[in-house]
């Protein structure tokens, strides 16, 4: 209404003017509005002053001519106020006043800064409360999947989205209950392993002491004792081999937490040697500690520390050749990691298997003097048992052999 007011009003001032200058000359007329165009037709709707005029200002005046009072009309982009009756020189003619109507926008625009500019504001406010709403509405829940998957993946199983998500009726909700239900799949699947195997180490068991004791009677038979020995061999075999799925499993699936003391690394590390050096030098091997001067501490677990270090020296044992040595030493160069280092005279690892070899129960037959020509569960163990204490496993070839480098914080 206010627009339409004050069009009719500009068309009032064009009259005023154009009467008091007793002249139909255009130049006299100063519009409110910019680049407004006046036009006037006479009684036999010829155009004063033009021979020529567009077509949509033909098509109003032929739709408004009739009329007693201005209106307004829009004809291709064009804004038509008219028309106005007024008298020159006793001549009657009809004034009409056109506008782009891009030009209208732009004032219209203006108006509303000038006069309502309190209501832009308003409506600025109103829309970031709306967006941050809006965003808070579907950015929280998302946030809140994405913390349960990330915990999920850290080893918590029972994580699981909060009913109040999971019961929404949209796509947020859907994704919600998609993801408990994966997560309890995942859940029961791990728990199946986890039960197999212990199920199946149970079971082997039950079996091997039989055999163990049934091996034990016959043994006294001299005759047959070549036999007996070879199966009391394979049994220990496979106990050894129950020992590690166990030991695996237990890394693997177990959320306990670790059971961390000071540990003085170079006394624990003698004894340990020690008692590996028993086995070592059953085969004409032998096993030494160096860099144990200074007084190292370590904070871990020393159970699973033992069964790293353990496995990593029996595998190199096994691997390294008779007559020679297995080097151990700790380094302290990093003022925030300790380095346990075994070093073996093996002829090392292939790079076709080196990203394999923590597998388990990966093995590899393609040269038989290799070092780590087989593997079990001894790596994966220790690789599990050292990622457990937030540090690193490395395998490195040597000129003569490899090194294993078990990292961990201080």
């Amino acid at each position: 209404m206010y627009e339409r007011q004050m069009l009719f009003h500009e068309l009032e001032i064009a009259t005023h003017k154009i009467i008091n200058s007793h002249k139909v000359s255009f130049a006299m007329v100063t519009p409110i509005f910019p680049d407004s165009g006046y036009f006037l037709f006479d009684f036999y709707g010829n155009v004063i002053g033009s021979s020529e005029i567009s077509k949509p200002i033909s098509t109003a005046y032929n739709n408004t001519k009739k009329l007693t009072h201005p209106d307004i009309s829009f004809e291709s982009g064009i804004v038509i106020v008219g028309p106005q009756h007024l008298t020159i020189n006793n001549i009657p003619v009809m004034l009409y006043l056109t506008k782009p109507t891009p030009q209208l926008l732009q004032w219209r625009i203006a108006l509303l800064i000038k006069h309502y500019w309190y209501l832009i504001i308003y409506a600025i406010f109103i829309s970031l409360l709306c967006c941050y709403l809006l965003t808070r509405y579907i950015a929280k829940p998302i946030t809140k999947i994405q913390k349960i998957a990330v915990s999920l993946a850290n080893g918590k199983l029972s994580a699981r989205i909060p009913t109040k998500n999971a019961t929404r009726n949209d796509e947020i909700g859907d994704l919600a209950r998609s993801f408990n239900y994966m997560a309890k799949q995942l859940t029961d699947n791990l728990e199946n392993k986890k039960n197999l195997l212990r199920y199946v180490s149970h079971e082997l068991r039950s079996p091997l002491t039989r055999l163990r004791l049934a091996t034990a009677i016959l043994t006294r038979n001299e005759a047959n004792k070549e036999f007996y020995d070879r199966i009391e061999t394979e049994i220990t075999r496979m106990d050894y081999l129950i020992k590690q799925i166990l030991e695996f499993s237990r890394l693997t699936t177990s959320n306990k937490q670790l059971n961390k003391t000071k540990i003085q690394l170079n006394t624990w590390m003698q004894q340990l040697v020690k008692d590996c050096n028993f086995e070592a030098q059953s085969q004409s091997k032998d096993i030494s500690l160096i860099n144990t001067n200074n007084d190292i501490y370590v904070y871990a677990d020393s159970d699973l520390l033992a069964s790293a270090c353990e496995n990593i020296i029996r595998n190199a044992i096994k691997h390294t050749p008779n007559n020679s040595n297995i080097v151990i030493s700790l380094i302290t160069d990093n003022t925030n990691y300790i380095d346990i280092i075994v070093k073996d005279n093996g002829t090392g690892i292939s790079k076709k298997i080196m990203d394999s070899i923590f597998t388990p129960f990966v093995s590899s037959q393609e040269n038989k003097t290799s070092s780590f020509t087989s593997f079990g569960l001894g790596m994966s163990i220790a690789k599990e048992a050292i990622e457990k204490h937030q540090g690193s496993i490395f395998i490195e070839n040597l000129a003569t052999g490899c090194k294993i480098i078990l990292r961990l914080p201080r």
